[in-house]
């Protein structure tokens, strides 16, 4: 190889290099702001939730989880579309409308309650996230809607 050619090779590499490394210390000082500028495990712009509402994260705290949802700008795309099954396997456990609290019993209705919200369903239609205040609709067999459930 020419030794001209050698050299022009050699800085095209250290440069490139060079900007691969601007690039990793930048992306690391973003990242760095952004877990310093949201610590709050219930904060839905914390990386960690970020991640687990992704599905990039299989050790979040599922209850602090389930608190950041309420701030969430949209967080019925945590459960549409998913069966019981997997409902269960995302959030650890679920309870039906038997098993909830009689508190959280009073958000469910059945069509007509008047000040109820309207499930469209039946008793097995509905399932509660955890202990949380979460109730998963249920329509053939998948999430179709999220109903936080409060002031009952």
């Amino acid at each position: 190889m020419n030794p001209v050619n050698k050299e022009r090779w050699l800085l095209r590499i250290a440069f490139a290099a060079f900007f691969v490394g601007v690039g990793v210390v930048l992306s690391l000082g973003v990242l760095v702001t952004w877990v310093e500028t949201y610590p709050d495990a219930v904060d839905p712009k914390n990386i960690y939730y970020v991640l687990w509402k992704h599905g990039l994260n299989n050790n979040m705290n599922i209850d602090s989880a389930l608190v950041a949802m309420s701030h969430d700008v949209w967080p019925v795309r945590q459960v549409q579309g998913l069966s019981r099954e997997q409902l269960k396997n995302r959030f650890g456990y679920t309870r039906t409308l038997d098993e909830a609290t009689p508190y959280l019993r009073g958000c469910y209705s059945t069509p007509g309650d008047a000040g109820q919200v309207e499930t469209r369903g039946k008793r097995e239609d509905v399932a509660f996230l955890r202990d949380s205040p979460w109730m998963v609709v249920i329509e053939n067999e998948k999430a179709v809607d999220l109903i936080l459930c409060k002031g009952y």
